[in-house]
């Protein structure tokens, strides 16, 4: 009999596969090697203790957790609940007895099965699911995993999308985890859907050297929360872009942009971007700061448009039809900055930044992809030019679209920033900002 039930066991697996026979990823628990969240009302809580039975599906959570300091915490009480949208985007609320609702929305589980996230209340304050949170792993390594898995990393990877939003006539879809050659990317580029972990393979034209070189494109995080995408180029590049948001990038050094990339669609953790490369007239947009400085030229203009001074403040606009100008727009005071070469642009941050302290500038995140530290002071912070004053006056300018901190340490390095985060604005529109009338 015993041998009959490993046979009948062998041929199981072998016919449905070693996941029929472990915990099914639609259903699942939480790991015993990962299950601590840590609040600094609360002190440790465990999902996984030997009563807490915590369930996790497609629709919700069950089960309970547990604080050694405010006990139970029920995480589907009745009229309410931890709800999931078969994507690890959390939201509703557990309740406690001794600390009232808790709120997870913001809340969010991987495709690897690995929290993300705060939950928070008026009691219990900010529940962290993962050291990563506030890079505090270094003190203390905590996380909550899980064995259940997103409804999508479930799928075949035969699937295909059911439809492309962006503008090129080429389409093409790369599956969770795989690999795609699409070859050389020309200005009519790709649309093209792609997953974390999904790797794009292309060949584009230098235009340092027009020579073809081979790139690959990695996604390698989609925040479904703050609709972003996290990029990585042949592992030498970071990218982060939000949803309809674009971005011109140098894939070779030589300070000339090379593609575009623009983020066009996000449903559930399916993103779609448009990738193509530039033409050279778009190109030499790009090449800026490379006239003199008149002394009869106004460096410094006055804004009478309120409503684009609103849109366009702490931007750094390029004005195509006039030889790629550059003007960064003060955050502050109504009015702009003529970027007439490197030297003058460099001076100019250098003469517009606030002084900042080490600690509040390590609240905002340096561009790398990873969110902010503290994302409310970055956001009152954006479009403003910081210097260390606990340093030696180092430069930073925080992006107004990304809330990054991006280094302005050299005059090359001012205008690698203005190059890379220019918006290109046309003659018509650039007079509309000053207040004066167009034709």
């Amino acid at each position: 009999m015993k041998a009959f039930t490993l046979f009948f066991a062998s041929i199981f697996i072998i016919l449905f596969g070693l996941n029929a026979v472990l915990a099914s990823s639609d259903s699942g628990s939480v790991n015993s090697s990962d299950k601590y969240a840590w609040s600094e009302n609360m002190g440790w809580i465990n999902f996984a203790c030997d009563s807490c039975r915590v369930n996790i599906n497609d629709q919700q959570l069950s089960g309970y957790a547990w604080s050694d300091n405010y006990g139970w915490i029920n995480l589907a009480p009745s009229l309410a609940g931890v709800h999931n949208n078969g994507e690890g985007v959390l939201s509703g609320k557990a309740w406690g007895e001794k600390v009232g609702w808790i709120d997870f929305f913001g809340v969010t589980i991987d495709q690897q099965g690995i929290f993300h996230g705060y939950a928070d209340g008026d009691n219990s304050g900010q529940i962290s699911f993962n050291c990563n949170n506030d890079n505090s792993c270094v003190l203390s390594s905590f996380r909550i995993g899980t064995d259940w898995r997103p409804a999508s990393t479930r799928k075949s990877s035969a699937a295909s999308p059911t439809y492309f939003v962006g503008t090129s006539a080429n389409n093409q879809y790369v599956p969770m985890g795989e690999k795609k050659q699409v070859g050389e990317i020309t200005a009519s580029g790709y649309n093209v859907i792609m997953y974390v972990n999904s790797e794009l393979l292309f060949e584009t034209t230098s235009s340092n050297s027009n020579n073809k070189a081979q790139y690959i494109l990695q996604v390698s995080n989609i925040n479904l929360v703050n609709k972003k995408i996290n990029f990585k180029v042949s592992d030498k590049l970071s990218i982060s872009l939000d949803l309809n948001d674009s971005k011109k990038v140098d894939l070779d050094g030589d300070n000339i942009a090379d593609i575009e990339i623009k983020f066009d669609k996000l449903i559930v953790n399916e993103a779609e971007i448009t990738i193509k490369s530039l033409s050279e007239s778009e190109k030499n947009i790009d090449a800026i700061l490379d006239g003199t400085c008149l002394d009869n030229v106004d460096k410094i203009i006055k804004i009478n448009n309120l409503s684009m001074y609103s849109k366009l403040k702490g931007r750094i606009i390029i004005n195509v039809e006039d030889n790629g100008r550059a003007y960064y727009i003060s955050p502050i005071k109504k009015e702009m900055y003529f970027l007439c070469n490197p030297e003058y642009a460099f001076s100019v941050m250098h003469e517009r930044g606030f002084g900042i302290t080490n600690a509040n500038l390590k609240k905002i995140a340096e561009y790398s992809g990873q969110p902010g530290v503290d994302n409310y002071f970055s956001l009152k912070q954006r479009g403003k030019i910081f210097l260390q004053v606990e340093q030696k006056g180092e430069a930073w300018y925080v992006y107004p679209l990304d809330k990054f901190r991006y280094y302005l340490g050299r005059p090359a390095d001012a205008f690698k920033v203005m190059k890379g985060l220019g918006l290109g604005i046309n003659n018509k529109n650039f007079k509309l900002l000053l207040g004066a009338a167009t034709k």
